[in-house]
C-alpha cells in the first residue's frame, strides 16, 4: 500500500506526537524536561556513526547507533547524578555537551552525505518503511506505558517511597 506524502506526513506526525505526549508527560512530572534535549543531542554522534557504518543509508542501522548513544547518554548522566554531589540537570547539561561536541567532532572528521537532510528531517520525504519504524516504536512506547503505568506514576509522583518499594 502506496501512501501519498500528505498521507504519509500526517500518520508520521501523528506517531510522533503521540509518543512525544506520552513520554513527555512523565518527563515534566518528575521536572527533567532538560532530559529530551539532553538526548536529543546524545543520538547525534550515534547517527554519524551510523552513516560511518551503513554505506546504503539503512535506516534501522542509523536507528540502532542512535538508539546505542541515547542510551549510553541517559546512564552517564544519571550515573553523574547518583555517583557525584551534581544535580540532575547539571549532570544533564554536561552530557548534553559533551555528546554534542562529540557528534559534531565525529561529523567533521568525513561528513557523510544525509546527515543534515537526517537530522532536520523532511516531513514530505517520509516513504512507508520509514512509517513501519515509526509506527512500531510509537505501538512499543504505547504498549510499555500501559503496562508500567502504575509503576511510572508511583515514580513520578513520589520517587522515595517507589525506591522503597524497589
Amino acid at each position: 500500500m502506496e501512501l501519498g506524502s500528505l498521507g504519509g506526513a500526517l500518520l508520521a506526525s501523528v506517531a510522533l506526537a503521540l509518543t512525544s505526549g506520552l513520554l513527555g508527560t512523565f518527563v515534566v512530572l518528575r521536572r527533567e524536561s532538560l532530559f529530551g534535549d539532553t538526548i536529543s543531542h546524545a543520538v547525534f554522534p550515534g547517527i554519524v556513526i551510523g552513516f560511518f557504518v551503513s554505506e546504503e543509508r539503512n535506516p534501522l542501522v542509523i536507528l540502532g547507533f542512535a538508539i546505542l548513544a541515547g542510551m549510553l547518554g541517559a546512564f552517564a548522566a544519571d550515573l553523574m547524578s547518583r555517583t557525584t554531589r551534581l544535580k540532575t540537570d547539571a549532570s544533564l547539561g554536561i552530557v548534553l555537551s559533551v555528546f554534542f561536541a562529540l557528534g559534531i567532532g565525529l561529523y567533521s572528521i568525513n561528513q557523510p552525505v544525509g546527515v543534515t537532510g537526517f537530522l532536520y528531517g523532511m516531513l514530505g520525504a517520509i516513504d512507508d518503511s520509514d512509517l513501519v519504524i515509526m509506527g512500531a516504536a510509537a505501538l512499543l512506547v504505547v504498549v510499555l506505558m500501559l503496562v508500567c503505568r502504575r509503576l511510572l506514576l508511583v515514580a513520578s509522583f513520589d520517587e522515595t517511597f517507589a525506591r522503597s518499594l524497589g
